[in-house]
């Protein structure tokens, strides 16, 4: 804890004090491992500073962006540090102490668990405004030290992963520092940033990757209450999500559809669950078709002016103005977002979802396709023409297609899946190893779970054997692993109790699943 607080204060000196303490500690480590480790601590302080010269790949590029991005990183760490300082002094008694001591909550973030630390290192129950205060400049320390993350200054380019990523940390700081002490620090470190060189010239420097990598994904309140009211043309209704660390509360909603428009109008709530901040959102979607979302959120609105609103929307949605129902959305709300706002695993997601009719539509025109000239396509396989890619293409797709469907049934054909397995060999299609794999393997899974509701179920041994052995022909590399793992759990609870029928069948699973049962 004492170095890590000197993180911040001392910059450097956390390593000096490290390499101190583990003189003074010389059991803790084998002479081997110390001898490697003041030799890499006088090469490490060059690796969180300077152009050294090591290299992690193939390249002759330079690491001069290590110092201009150090001594950025050092001033925006002293600056926080006094904020902190001040801030959490007028809150706790020692505010250094309780930093420290914040891996208490980290571990454990329950509201009592929360107020006992607050109590205990203030002497005083928290009101809610100051809870949510000390623990934004918690959080602001805690990024403050994740930004002199080790992986961040190990490779080349400022624009890897790694580093950008100790650039996120900087930016979270930043923003707690804004919304906590309402003090901007992000245009004097960003000039410091702009001093550091990218070996890519599409990057320029540190500054462009901050503003081009980080900035765009930054989260506070407004924006989970926006992803969350897009979101919800496109999911069941619930009451309350959670939303990686946030939670969202609906609290009133509407979905209305004219044609091809749909209309969502509500009140959401929107809480963190680290800083525990919280705050009430009116928002209105507009989807207009296919990717062509636009949503408006801002400060939840008085009861009147809610009403009003929703009158003017619907009366616009019936009349299906869409021009109208834009200038809308500009005139009431000062914050507007689109599908590319929503959070990665939602936006795959909904995307996905307004893509399918359009799949749907592709896949029946190239069934068609396939229908059509499925003879003339193999009679070209058969005297090794090649097929032209125009109608290779579509045929490949409509197979491989059909192939999914059948494997998303819960007990698939066996015979319909063998025979169009036939079809993809005389048109020269390939069985992929990817996708339609972990879709077998998951149909296996489901049966043995069915299977071990009723180990005596004859019909279904005798399905999964018939599978393993399809699919060894066909062949398609499906990954045992878990199969082979829920078989093992059943297998010898369920020998006393099989009846003489399914015993032999039973075991003979489990050699087909590479399970030696004799």
């Amino acid at each position: 804890a004492y170095c890590l607080r000197h993180t911040q204060e001392r910059g450097l000196a956390r390593l000096t004090v490290y390499g101190e303490f583990l003189h003074k500690h010389p059991p803790l480590w084998e002479a081997e491992i110390w001898e490697n480790t003041a030799w890499s601590c006088s090469h490490g302080v060059d690796r969180w500073r300077a152009d050294c010269g090591c290299r992690s790949g193939g390249n002759d590029w330079h690491q001069k962006w290590r110092a201009p991005v150090r001594e950025a990183m050092d001033w925006l760490a002293a600056e926080l540090a006094l904020i902190y300082e001040r801030e959490m002094g007028r809150l706790v008694r020692d505010p250094w102490q309780a930093r420290d001591a914040y891996i208490e909550v980290i571990l454990d973030r329950s509201p009592a668990r929360v107020r006992e630390f607050f109590h205990r290192h203030s002497g005083r129950e928290f009101s809610p405004q100051e809870s949510v205060q000390a623990l934004r400049l918690l959080e602001m320390q805690r990024q403050a030290m994740l930004m002199f993350t080790s992986c961040g200054w190990f490779f080349d380019e400022v624009s890897g992963i790694e580093s950008t990523q100790t650039l996120a940390y900087a930016g979270r700081a930043m923003q707690l520092a804004q919304v906590a002490a309402g003090i901007d620090l992000e245009p004097d470190y960003l000039r410091r940033l702009e001093k550091a060189p990218s070996n890519l010239p599409g990057w320029g420097d540190a500054a462009r990757v901050f503003e081009t990598a980080v900035k765009p994904g930054r989260i506070d309140l407004l924006r989970v209450g926006a992803h969350q009211a897009i979101a919800s043309l496109f999911q069941e209704a619930g009451d309350e999500r959670r939303i990686y660390c946030y939670t969202t509360g609906q609290r009133e909603a509407e979905h209305l559809r004219a044609g091809m428009i749909q209309l969502s109008l509500g009140h959401t709530r929107v809480r963190s669950e680290i800083t525990w901040a919280e705050a009430d959102f009116t928002y209105a979607v507009v989807h207009l078709g296919g990717q062509n979302v636009s949503a408006g959120i801002g400060p939840a609105a008085a009861a009147g002016a809610f009403e009003e609103m929703r009158a003017a929307f619907r009366e616009l949605s019936a009349d299906s103005d869409i021009p109208g129902l834009v200038r809308l959305l500009d005139s009431c709300f000062d914050h507007q977002y689109t599908l590319r706002h929503l959070f990665r695993d939602e936006q795959r997601k909904v995307v996905r979802h307004v893509m399918a009719p359009t799949l749907k539509e592709l896949e029946t025109t190239f069934r068609s396709i396939y229908s059509n000239q499925f003879t003339l396509v193999r009679f070209l396989h058969t005297i090794a023409m090649p097929v032209p890619p125009e109608l290779a293409r579509p045929v490949e797709i409509a197979l491989k297609g059909e192939m999914r469907r059948l494997l998303q049934a819960e007990l698939p054909q066996l015979e319909e899946v063998r025979r169009l397995a036939g079809e993809m060999r005389q048109v020269g299609v390939t069985i992929e190893q990817s996708g339609l794999a972990r879709l077998a393997g998951s149909r296996l899974q489901g049966a043995l779970e069915r299977l071990s509701r009723d180990p005596d179920d004859l019909p279904l041994l005798i399905w999964l054997g018939e599978f393993l052995d399809l699919f060894r022909e066909l062949p398609l590399d499906i990954e045992l692993w878990q199969a082979q793992n829920s078989y093992f759990a059943l297998w010898r609870p369920s020998l006393a109790r099989l009846s003489a029928t399914t015993l032999d069948p039973f075991l003979e699973l489990g050699r087909k699943l590479r399970i030696k049962v004799d």
